[in-house]
């Protein structure tokens, strides 16, 4: 690269003249491409230097005030910030996708429901064993809604609907771990675990 010592010290340089300079080990093709003048800062994040960014010009120039080199450290941080903050969001969407991935190839329904009991994760199985219409499974869809649904085709046997979906929303609100099996009208047999 242009001067080993911006990874060793952690420093901006300006080169002027960078045919001249010793430790640029591509002066030759610098000058073949008609490059003249330099400016290197370090790329760091958390404190740690991640790479060094350096600017070329084909004009000989000096610097025209120190603001450029006093400037680096904080583009040098802010660059940094931001390859770290793409890099950790792009982890992140191959965590959710090896996520997704699982869950749908799984052979039990699954639905994963955040602390305000709205939706936040199915699969089809979900969707297939409970025989719920697509159109009531989105993000954020309401768990009582899904409870509505049962209850209005008899799931839960008789009684009030209201009464029935309040009395299950009451207890899936205390996110107890539970298992339990139910016979829906079909005959078909849920086994059903909350964790």
């Amino acid at each position: 690269g242009l001067d080993p010592r911006i990874c060793t010290n952690g420093k901006p340089r300006w080169i002027p003249e960078i045919t001249q300079e010793n430790l640029f080990v591509r002066a030759p093709a610098a000058l073949k491409a008609g490059l003249r003048n330099s400016f290197a800062f370090p790329i760091k994040a958390d404190g740690i230097i991640i790479g060094v960014l350096e600017c070329f010009s084909r004009d000989v120039q000096k610097p025209d005030s120190a603001q450029l080199l006093n400037s680096a450290p904080y583009m040098g941080s802010q660059i940094g910030q931001f390859l770290k903050r793409t890099q950790a969001e792009c982890e992140l969407r191959n965590r959710e996708s090896i996520h997704r991935t699982t869950i749908e190839h799984m052979d039990q329904g699954v639905s994963c429901f955040d602390a305000n009991l709205r939706l936040v994760d199915w699969n089809h199985h979900f969707l297939r064993l409970l025989d719920f219409p697509e159109s009531l499974c989105h993000k954020n869809a309401v768990y009582a809604d899904f409870i509505r649904y049962n209850a209005q085709r008899g799931e839960y046997g008789p009684g009030k609907v209201e009464d029935l979906v309040r009395e299950r929303v009451e207890k899936a609100r205390r996110f107890e771990p539970t298992q339990f099996e139910r016979t829906r009208p079909d005959g078909t047999v849920l086994e059903t675990r909350r964790v």
